[in-house]
């Protein structure tokens, strides 16, 4: 699935953005309350989601939350996404195989995931082989940018 086809009947009108070790479930849900329909994770980073199981598991309940889906119905936006959702994580790096394995562990607990490269130079090859590896990984819809 991509990033465009999550929104297909309800697309996202507001947007929110990321705020560095700010954007946890309850930043996005009040912002939800106030109209946006479109949340954003802080940055997560792939080697404390592959080797720190706290860090994972604290972001992995903060991306989907259990009993979040009793809180849904129309009256709280974007229908039976639940309040903190639709929700994109965001992981940054630059080792690709390191992103494409953090990506497999937070998957299915998100609805897209954006990959900000952390490298300040512009590697064009990298970037390809980057999307390329994990577009095709299943679940995942993946947006790239970088500095």
């Amino acid at each position: 699935m991509r990033v465009t086809e999550l929104f297909v009947s309800d697309p996202p009108v507001y947007a929110t953005a990321p705020m560095i070790n700010q954007s946890d479930l309850a930043f996005r849900v009040l912002t939800r309350r106030y109209g946006a329909t479109l949340t954003y994770t802080q940055m997560l980073y792939p080697d404390k989601l592959l080797y720190n199981q706290d860090y994972l598991e604290y972001h992995v309940l903060n991306m989907d939350p259990p009993g979040m889906s009793e809180l849904t119905g129309p009256d709280v936006g974007h229908g039976d996404l639940g309040l903190g959702k639709p929700v994109v994580a965001q992981v940054c790096g630059n080792d690709v195989q390191k992103i494409v394995e953090a990506c497999k562990k937070i998957v299915g607990h998100c609805d897209a995931i954006g990959l900000f490269l952390a490298s300040k130079v512009c590697d064009i090859p990298k970037i390809r082989r980057m999307y390329k590896v994990v577009r095709f990984e299943p679940g995942v819809s993946p947006y790239i940018r970088s500095r």
